[in-house]
């Protein structure tokens, strides 16, 4: 299954669950799950090709000239993530179905499962910067509509709030994040591993040359000072033995010795 299908499957499901919400709780969560269960096949459709060490990209240019490319990667860190998100969600499913109470909107929950579980498909997958960026604050988002499914608890909404607070932190520090390493590459968009991972191993390596000259030099002039305390030392102890009294100069001792 193509990797746009696999993302968007979530995302077009999540209009579902509100249309099957007046069928009854069973429709609306096995409409969920089905969705879920075929992004899920899906996914493993590509195991094939993952188990042979190969890498499926699947690429629109937009606005190449600004690096506004939707660029979806699947690679076997990619696929082992993506099948635990689509996996426990398969398993929230079919837990929510009889955790909710009957008085619960089972329709507004599952629809914002379903984006959460999007964006954060999308995040594994994404081989873009910016649209990775998207795809975090859609997390952010939808991560606080379903913290706050319960809006007449109190804890229901200081948790919501709490998980926008970090989740926008979290985007706002990844925003700045990514400006310091584009600063840095000279690169602000474009894929991850074939712009980005490059350069930051060209640039890593010149660092840790420089840090191991730096560290020679250090050992260099550690090992000098050393040379000059034992040479002052000797000295020392041969201005400390000329200056003794003729009975306890060593010479003696050693011709009494004999």
């Amino acid at each position: 299954m193509s990797l746009f299908l696999i993302v968007a499957l979530p995302f077009f499901g999540a209009l579902l669950p509100g249309l099957m919400n007046s069928a009854g709780r069973s429709a609306c969560a096995g409409v969920t799950f089905t969705v879920t269960l075929a992004a899920f096949v899906g996914l493993l459709t590509n195991l094939p090709s993952i188990f042979a060490g190969e890498v499926i990209v699947a690429r629109v240019d937009w606005m190449p000239s600004l690096g506004l490319n939707f660029t979806l990667m699947l690679d076997g860190l990619g696929f082992f993530f993506a099948l635990l998100i689509l996996g426990i969600g398969l398993l929230i499913i079919a837990y929510a179905r009889n955790y909710l109470s009957r008085d619960d909107n089972m329709g507004e929950f599952f629809t914002y499962l379903l984006l959460f579980q999007g964006a954060m498909v999308g995040i594994v997958l994404s081989d873009n910067i910016l649209l990775l960026l998207v795809f975090w604050e859609l997390t952010s988002l939808s991560s606080f509509l379903l913290i706050g499914f319960w809006k007449h608890l109190p804890e229901g909404r200081q948790g919501a709030r709490m998980a926008l607070t970090v989740t926008g932190m979290g985007g706002l520090s990844m925003i700045a994040g990514m400006l310091i390493l584009g600063q840095i590459v000279g690169h602000r968009g474009g894929c991850c591993h074939r712009v980005w991972q490059p350069e930051m191993e060209r640039k890593l390596c010149r660092f840790g040359k420089t840090a191991q000259q730096d560290q020679h030099k250090r050992r260099h002039v550690k090992r000098i000072r050393l040379d000059q305390i034992a040479v002052l030392q000797n000295h020392a102890e041969v201005i400390a033995a000329d200056n003794l009294p003729e009975d306890q100069h060593p010479r003696d001792h050693r011709q009494t010795a004999h």
